[in-house]
């Protein structure tokens, strides 16, 4: 791994976190479009657990009592079932090396998907029914892909206030990233000194993003933030799609 990809992937980190702070949402899927970009898919869903469930540590730590408790409770109930479904998917995935560019361009058009095409609204005001569906759409691809995007309709729909929508996000968040962690367990013949390493300074740089997010949060554009992100993601998505998928399907070097 060279020294261009420690720093994209550290100042994907730096900065999504800080993104995620000021906006609410959005810093999980910058830092998980950098891996996918940069590593082989069978490090990137439990590294991005990593760094994710540290990443919602250091904002749970800032949001703490504005947690929507029963909100979380209720989605725990489908959640746990369904990751336990796509992590059997992911394994067969990561076996399989035909799959790996097929895997690399539905990342790409997942990301164009999330990052062009405005959010569907959950009309159900039934609480439960809610976070329980939340539990089935996140669960189900969890594995595969940064659902973090799925679940913001779903906390929308309950109409949570500003405070309380980003420390719920966080707290399910942890949940959602703590789970992708055993996969590690599977993978241990492909780690190495440089991944530990990186490890310890994505960690280190998303304490300061969010920190430094927490800082700047009220002094600057939410819209402007929330464009940044989107340009840096439609480019992550054409180098997935184009360089990482086409290429190599059509045996071009």
């Amino acid at each position: 791994m060279g020294i261009g990809s420690f720093i994209i992937l550290v100042g994907s980190c730096l900065v999504g976190s800080a993104v995620s702070v000021v906006a609410g949402f959005g810093g999980g899927l910058l830092f998980f479009a950098a891996m996918a970009a940069v590593l082989d898919f069978a490090l990137v869903i439990p590294l991005h657990g990593t760094i994710g469930a540290s990443a919602n540590i250091f904002r749970i730590s800032l949001f703490w009592k504005h947690i929507d408790r029963s909100a979380s409770k209720s989605f725990l109930v489908t959640f746990l079932p369904c990751a336990l479904l796509s992590t059997v998917a992911w394994y067969f995935l990561i076996e399989t090396e035909a799959a790996q560019p097929y895997i690399k361009m539905a990342i790409a058009v997942c990301l164009i998907v999330f990052t062009l095409m405005p959010n569907f609204e959950i009309k159900s005001k039934n609480r439960f029914k809610v976070m329980a569906g939340a539990g089935v759409a996140t669960g189900l691809p969890v594995m595969l892909f940064n659902v973090g995007p799925l679940l913001v309709p779903f906390l929308v729909a309950l109409d949570l206030k500003k405070d309380s929508f980003i420390g719920t996000f966080a707290f399910i968040g942890l949940i959602i990233t703590l789970s992708k962690i055993p996969l590690f367990l599977f993978i241990l013949d492909r780690l190495s000194w440089e991944i530990g390493l990186l490890i310890v300074l994505m960690i280190a740089a998303v304490g300061i993003g969010t920190y430094a997010g927490k800082a700047i949060s009220g002094q600057v554009s939410e819209n402007l933030f929330r464009a940044l992100v989107k340009i840096i993601l439609i480019a992550i998505s054409l180098k997935l799609l184009l360089w990482d998928g086409v290429r190599v399907l059509a045996g071009w070097h």
